[in-house]
């Protein structure tokens, strides 16, 4: 067998994943974001969390549809600026809508 022959043969399979990976993921973040809730709820700090050296600040809330959600803020907080979100205080806080909930 001739090298390109086992070369083309080495290499089909890989590039055919390639492709397969690459549609996926086009077709994936192609999606569009979730509608964004104009109404932002009051969420409860319940403490801050350290995840690889960053600190961020974990919340509960309830979502448009009434729901009970915990998630944590985008925003990463400096340190200094950690003891702004003691547990237990109340932040408006801004969200995406819950599926199926309309757009506006």
């Amino acid at each position: 067998m001739s090298w390109l022959v086992r070369l083309c043969a080495g290499l089909g399979p890989v590039a055919a994943v390639s492709v397969l990976f690459f549609l996926r993921l086009a077709r994936t973040t192609a999606r569009p974001l979730p509608a964004y809730d104009r109404t932002p709820p009051t969420a409860t700090v319940l403490g801050p969390r350290s995840r690889d050296e960053t600190e961020s600040v974990e919340v509960a809330y309830e979502d448009d549809g009434g729901v009970r959600r915990t998630a944590g803020l985008a925003d990463l907080v400096h340190h200094s600026g950690i003891g702004r979100f003691a547990p237990g205080t109340r932040w408006q806080v801004s969200a995406f809508r819950a599926p199926g909930r309309g757009c506006c």
